[in-house]
């Protein structure tokens, strides 16, 4: 049983009870970070949180033989200092691994303890890192796995804990086999690299690739970084060179230091991954490569002008080489990268790259929408989000929020966010691991069609993660989904409310027009044998009289009507004998379409679980005739079930039989109208 709450759990358990331990030390140094670069943070939900994991983490170790909270720690420590969130991801990245059946953590206790929002982000990266580990297989299409997370990325801290995680992962990945690391190395090239790379988080998609790539390409990688490491004193050296004439013009700027511009200057190298992506799309070796030396020049001031003023300076004293000047502060990347770039002749008449921004620009080019996420306080709850142009134009809004917006209220920004939701898609899995999509909103029926017209025309229910869902259950992204049947066709009228895709709602409507005609053919057999051989002959006046009467729209509804049983063959006889007595107007109370009078009933079921027994009661339900099957939906506890079962009936008669049969069914103990 889960315990009520964390002090039922962790009862003693203090901070300063752990003495000077390994533990101890380690979440001194996550204190310490979130001293420094989260504002206003919550100390003492940073604490519990951190013995929550410790407690819930404290048998486990990682195949390095670490404990595994100190993964818990890693992953909060880059979300603090790299990504630079508030405390509420901080606080969530710790607890992002102790929702576990082993242990005595889960939602509601999460919720009680943090609030909701911790626990929204916190069972969505659970659900993500199950379905990780259970459900995508290696022959899945990493596109489609990029749409299956990015589905599933209800509050845009999940993207953000998420790339912190996996960094941490590739950061400590040698104990692991090498087919692991392979496709751990490849979802980071493919899926979390770009993800970084469109949120701006640009440190973070390099180390990304660098770490991936040492994997996926070990000798590339390696011949790369030697001739890098060959160079570096040379590399350095001739960097001091090119900076000092540009410092001391600078320095001795008059018009600078009249408005009061201090300017840095910074040299470095491009990203391993990054050159390698260069020589093949030049066609060039690494020798021969001339950008591998930039030089960013970072403006202590707010006005994008002196970007420019600051270049004239630096091409009055190295050439520009031409073609290479890029203007990005006025026309920024997607991603909100806003600079200028441009490569000049240096000493010697090597190419060299420069980059020119204020500290504003630089902090977003960086650390992307996480430089403005602080006076936010993180409420940022998002939609889904997918690799198509309207995820583009949903993270683009996002950032843009974020950065501008800075009297907009959380619940403001939340409603915009909520108005603007361009996608509508949701990916959930057969029982064998195959991906599908849905539009939003789709239900098993849905799916059951979109596999198979016969899986759906036999439906009788569906298991979503394992449990039984009522039949107008709405799939999330990432659920399992199983379809249930019968070897009887169930086919109803009523779930022509229930489907939403076009295929299920052609399939059903093809099923429904074949049953339409059927019954259009038993209607009309019926009223040949038992009306016209009766009599010596029918006009047709007399035949639009009797369809006027039964408010129908036209004789193919009357035998349609005749033939479902909705309407008695004894009550067209007396109408018939009426309209020749009386003419045109008639008083008969008028017994058609039964289904008028049905009600929706409710069953609770229960009884000793087993396999299979979901399947016979539901099977007993619909070989009964005129009874339809709304809604079931199961749950087991220490295998008992309970489970309840919504119908639509014409009357008590058929409410008994059903129960009667289901109470013959083997391990049903009761059977109760709700």
């Amino acid at each position: 049983m889960f315990k009520s709450a964390i002090r039922d759990i962790i009862p003693d358990t203090d901070l300063d009870n752990l003495g000077n331990s390994k533990a101890k030390e380690e979440f001194d140094l996550l204190l310490a970070d979130c001293q420094k670069f989260i504002k206003n943070g919550n100390e003492e939900l940073l604490k519990k949180a951190f013995l929550i994991t410790l407690d819930a983490n404290k048998d486990r170790l990682r195949l390095s033989g670490t404990p595994y909270y100190s993964h818990a720690i890693a992953v909060a420590r880059i979300v603090a200092t790299e990504i630079k969130l508030d405390d509420v991801s901080v606080i969530a990245a710790l607890l992002c691994d102790v929702i576990k059946e082993e242990n005595d953590y889960d939602y509601k206790l999460i919720k009680a303890e943090f609030g909701t929002t911790i626990a929204d982000i916190v069972t969505g990266i659970e659900k993500i890192n199950h379905i990780e580990e259970e459900l995508i297989q290696p022959e899945v299409e990493l596109e489609n796995y990029r749409k299956l997370l990015m589905s599933m990325f209800k509050d845009v801290r999940i993207i953000f804990i998420k790339l912190a995680e996996r960094l941490e992962n590739l950061r400590t990945i040698a104990p692991l086999g090498p087919e692991k690391q392979h496709k751990d190395a490849k979802e980071a090239l493919e899926v979390f690299a770009p993800f970084a790379n469109r949120f701006g988080f640009r440190n973070i998609k390099w180390e990304l690739e660098d770490l991936a790539f040492k994997i996926t390409n070990r000798e590339e990688f390696d011949n790369i970084k030697s001739k890098l490491l060959g160079k570096r004193k040379d590399r350095e050296k001739y960097v001091e060179d090119f900076k000092a004439p540009l410092l001391d013009k600078i320095s001795n700027d008059k018009f600078l230091e009249k408005n009061d511009v201090k300017v840095k200057i910074y040299g470095r190298a491009k990203h391993i991954y990054s050159i390698f992506n260069k020589t093949i799309a030049r066609n060039k070796p690494v020798d021969e490569l001339y950008d591998l030396i930039a030089i960013r020049i970072i403006l202590e001031c707010d006005d994008p002008n002196m970007c420019f003023y600051v270049y004239s300076l630096a091409a009055s004293i190295y050439p520009p080489v031409p073609e290479t000047f890029k203007d990005y502060i006025n026309a920024p990347k997607q991603n909100g990268y806003q600079s200028i770039h441009c490569a000049v002749l240096g000493p010697q008449r090597r190419p060299v790259e420069i980059q020119l921004r204020t500290r504003t620009m630089h902090e977003v080019a960086e650390r992307g929408v996480a430089a403005h996420f602080n006076y936010k306080k993180g409420f940022i709850p998002a939609q889904s989000v997918f690799d198509n142009p309207n995820a583009i134009e949903w993270m683009d809004s996002v950032r843009e929020m974020i950065e501008s917006n800075d009297t907009e209220s959380p619940e403001e920004l939340f409603n915009f966010l909520k108005k603007n939701t361009f996608l509508q898609e949701i990916h959930v899995f057969t029982p064998k691991n195959e991906l599908h999509t849905f539009p939003v909103n789709s239900t098993p029926l849905d799916f059951a069609f979109q596999i198979h017209s016969e899986l759906g025309s036999h439906y009788i229910g569906a298991k979503v993660n394992g449990k039984i869902v009522p039949i107008d259950y709405k799939l999330q992204s990432g659920d399992q989904v199983e379809i249930l049947t019968s070897n009887k066709k169930s086919i109803s009228e009523d779930w022509q409310s229930i489907i939403t895709t076009n295929k299920a709602r052609s399939v059903l409507n093809k099923h429904l027009k074949e049953i339409q005609t059927k019954n259009y053919r038993k209607g009309r057999k019926l009223w040949k044998s038992e009306i016209v051989n009766s009599q010596v002959a029918i006009r047709q006046s007399v035949i639009d009289k009797v369809v006027k009467e039964l408010d129908l729209v036209s004789e193919r509804d009357m035998y349609i009507e005749l033939g479902k049983g909705n309407l008695e063959i004894s009550y067209i006889e007396v109408l018939l004998k009426e309209l020749a007595r009386k003419g045109s107007k008639v008083n008969l109370h008028k017994p058609l379409k039964k289904q008028s009078r049905t009600s929706i009933k409710s069953l609770i079921i229960r009884g000793q679980d087993r396999p299979g027994i979901v399947k016979e009661i539901t099977e007993s339900i619909i070989s009964l005739e005129n009874v339809s099957l709304n809604g079931i939906s199961f749950d087991t506890i220490e295998n008992i079930f309970e489970g309840k079962v919504t119908l639509k009936i014409n009357n008590d008669i058929e409410l008994s039989s059903i129960i009667e049969k289901v109470m013959n069914i083997t391990d049903i103990e009761s059977v109760e109208i709700y």
